[in-house]
């Protein structure tokens, strides 16, 4: 009779841990954004060298994780998170440390798959344990990351404001990470024992290879694929060069840059943090449509427009109008392959592979027009 409560609390547990590795994971990427020009002016490097920093690992990261994912539904999906624990970590402190453009890219290339095994395997994991309220989960998913984006920025300020380096919260996070390794994998739950009753036989490569091949044929996946890539220019790559835009072409400081993209995303996480209520009462791709276009202008006047504090506001609406078009496009993705979470992470990852070209073809750009 003990044993449910026992093993809801265990779930309860295991579903904080993995929301807090999402947004530890946030933590540590929008720190890097936000450090950027720092860590350019340390390591010297150029706009061209960022754009590879930030492609070359991505496409390494989309080779090697479609396999990882596909296997994690054959069981071993908590032992490849408590790993990648480790390895993210590892990685964490390694670009606290890096002195040069190789020892940076070192890092990034662990960094990456670390992040997939770690945060994007935590995911399905809470997709598993959550039965079908993807999209309310996926809300809460996109809420923890928009509070670890929000503390990005101010603890390199913090750690700037008190006579520190760029590196010193790199340190941190990387023990932190350490912790959340653990914690996951204290509370993750045993694997299912096999008997000589139920067998089942693990799928081989080629079966893999063809249902990942059937899944992507299927028009719900490939719609839903193409939207996320999409959305991943808004969510995604400005974030990362919104700090140096704001450095670079509007000629502010680098920690004013780290505050504006600090309250970016808190516009952000205000508005996801009322998602959860509101997509009781509206569809969420209905939400997208409202905000689309929103987005749209917002990217127009940050780019067009001649004050800053015009360029503020166009950045504080994006923020908060592209609220939740991550956790309602990825529980789309979910629902339109029931029952195969790491699947659906794995076509993502060879379907990804087509974007992973936009940071250094961006830098590129910027070089040019600089």
């Amino acid at each position: 009779m003990s044993a449910s409560p026992q093993r809801d609390r265990r779930a309860h547990r295991l579903l904080m841990g993995l929301l807090a590795v999402e947004a530890l994971d946030e933590v540590v990427c929008a720190l890097q954004g936000a450090a950027w020009p720092l860590i350019r002016t340390d390591l010297h490097l150029t706009y061209t060298d960022i754009g590879l920093l930030l492609t070359v690992p991505a496409i390494f990261s989309n080779i090697v994780e479609p396999p990882m994912a596909a296997l994690s539904d054959q069981g071993r999906r908590h032992l490849i998170i408590a790993l990648g624990g480790l390895a993210f970590a590892g990685a964490t402190w390694a670009i606290g440390a890096a002195h040069s453009m190789a020892s940076l890219m070192a890092a990034m290339l662990l960094f990456y798959p670390a992040s997939g095994a770690f945060v994007g395997l935590g995911q399905t994991a809470m997709i598993e344990a959550t039965g079908q309220n993807h999209e309310a989960w996926m809300v809460r998913w996109t809420v923890a990351g928009s509070l670890g984006v929000v503390l990005g920025p101010v603890l390199l300020s913090v750690a700037l404001a008190g006579g520190g380096s760029w590196r010193w919260p790199f340190v941190a996070l990387g023990a932190a990470a350490l912790l959340l390794a653990g914690w996951t994998w204290r509370h993750s739950p045993p694997s299912p024992k096999r008997t000589q009753t139920a067998k089942t036989t693990p799928a081989t490569w080629r079966q893999m290879l063809g249902n990942a091949a059937m899944a992507i044929s299927k028009r719900d996946v490939l719609r839903w694929l193409v939207l996320l890539t999409v959305a991943d220019l808004v969510l995604e790559q400005l974030v990362t060069f919104a700090p140096l835009y704001m450095v670079d072409v509007v000629g502010v400081q680098e920690t004013t840059a780290a505050l504006v993209l600090a309250a970016m995303t808190t516009a952000a996480l205000g508005t996801e943090a009322t998602l959860i209520a509101v997509l009781k009462r509206i569809d969420g791709l209905t939400w997208m449509r409202w905000t689309a276009p929103v987005v749209l202008a917002s990217i127009a006047a940050l780019l067009l427009g001649p004050w800053l504090p015009l360029k503020i506001a166009a950045l504080l609406l994006i923020g908060a109008a592209s609220a939740g078009w991550y956790a309602i496009l990825q529980a789309r993705l979910y629902q339109s392959l029931p029952g195969q979470p790491g699947m659906i992470m794995a076509i993502a990852g060879i379907f990804a592979l087509l974007g992973d070209l936009t940071p250094v073809a961006m830098g590129a750009l910027a070089k040019h027009w600089a």
